[in-house]
């Protein structure tokens, strides 16, 4: 009785505190990793304790990431490679965690809902902060932490305002304006990987703009004229911070070709992506391990002698394909794979909405161009923003989902199981 009355007090806050833990991402505030630990650790009491309860788990994805996680584990273990500083074993446990956040919020009636309303009013929330941090100190946002880290928790959130709400808010409506409003954090972040998604979005959004017909009434034209100078107006003061960022990047790349001397960011990367190529072929099954990818890069990379110690100075390789294949091998990158394949083969099996499909499409599209310059899996507010999404989009349209909550997950905007 005393576990009944606790589901039915829960009942009540379980959205609010779902819509919290993701408004918290974008601003980085320790509370949305406490929102998704809470939820996740009553996931795994539901598990064991009731354990039929996991029959309503996305059974595909679910194994996939099983499996990876699994995979990852084991090899270190097998390696014999310690706990302590093994970044392998606890990213594996933070995403090991999210096999039970399906049943840790199965009391959120509509759970694309909170997701959706918590991704907006973060998105808010940074694009206040960041122009405040840039301007009026003169330095790249990162509200006090990572700015690279920033950066991809603002389009994440961003990408998930995309989504259509069943019974969205008047002060929050469904749209794609916040979307792109979330761009003015990233560019402010300074962070290149991440800008490649807003292209592409604008493009998918012209594109239904011009299926669903031209517009036919001088106010329809007004609006649009207006959203184009409103973007015009916000672009071009920032022109110049891209500009910058891409002329930076293109110095390093020519000095490096010229002389083989790696000493910025760019070209860092270069002699590391350079030696972990060398030592993928050498063994591409099992890797080598992902306490020593670094040392053994260093040693690989051609000239050693004068990029070596600047390699030593990095915890990863900036790109999350090496570091997999480094870390797991190729049996380790091809199971990461098959999570992201089995996500999408879920929410294509589960419903015809061409929003919540875009936005199933555009999230590992992010996460592929940022990591490609940037640990997109080593870091645990990344995984969060990762695997929060895809699990609560999964968990809403499962037709298998726990009888909980109190309205079909997948009817209306969200489209048929």
């Amino acid at each position: 009785m005393r576990l009944t009355r606790f589901l039915l007090a829960r009942r009540h806050v379980d959205a609010a505190v779902l819509s919290l833990g993701f408004a918290l991402l974008p601003l980085m505030n320790a509370g949305g990793k406490a929102v998704f630990g809470a939820f996740i650790l009553s996931g795994i009491y539901l598990a064991f304790a009731r354990h039929r309860v996991a029959r309503s788990m996305p059974r595909l994805f679910s194994a996939a990431l099983l499996a990876y996680v699994v995979w990852t584990v084991g090899l270190s273990l097998l390696r014999g490679e310690g706990l302590d500083g093994n970044r392998a074993l606890s990213y594996a446990a933070i995403e090991f965690g999210f096999l039970f956040l399906p049943l840790g919020i199965a009391l959120v009636p509509r759970p694309i809902d909170a997701m959706v309303a918590g991704a907006r009013l973060g998105v808010l929330g940074v694009s206040i902060l960041a122009p405040i941090q840039y301007f009026g100190f003169g330095e790249r946002v990162g509200l006090g932490g990572n700015e690279a880290i920033f950066g991809f928790l603002a389009a994440g959130a961003g990408l998930v305002s995309r989504l259509p709400a069943e019974r969205a808010s008047r002060f929050l409506p469904n749209g794609k304006a916040i979307f792109y409003l979330s761009f003015l954090p990233v560019i402010l972040s300074e962070t290149r990987a991440a800008w490649l998604i807003y292209g592409l979005a604008m493009l998918f959004d012209l594109r239904a703009l011009w299926k669903a017909g031209r517009p036919d009434s001088r106010r329809s034209y007004a609006a649009l004229a207006a959203g184009v100078a409103i973007a015009m107006l916000a672009v071009v003061p920032l022109a110049s911070v891209v500009k910058q960022r891409f002329s930076i990047g293109l110095a390093e790349y020519e000095r490096f070709q010229e002389t083989g001397m790696a000493g910025g960011s760019v070209d860092v990367r270069l002699a590391m992506w350079r030696g972990a190529v060398i030592l993928i072929a050498q063994h591409p099954l099992t890797g080598v391990g992902g306490t020593t990818r670094i040392q053994a890069v260093s040693e690989a990379t051609p000239d050693p002698a004068r990029n070596g110690a600047l390699i030593r100075t990095y915890k990863h390789l900036h790109n999350f394909a090496l570091d997999e294949a480094l870390t797991s091998g190729l049996i380790g990158l091809a199971l990461l794979f098959g999570v992201v394949a089995s996500f999408l083969v879920s929410v294509w099996r589960w419903t015809a909405s061409r929003e919540i499909r875009e936005c199933a499409v555009f999230l590992p599209i992010l996460v592929g161009s940022f990591g490609s310059f940037h640990g997109v899996l080593l870091n645990e507010w990344m995984l969060i923003q990762i695997f929060g999404t895809m699990t609560v989009l999964l968990t809403a349209l499962n037709p298998a989902r726990l009888p909980l909550a109190s309205t079909t997950p997948t009817a209306g905007v969200h489209g048929p199981a």
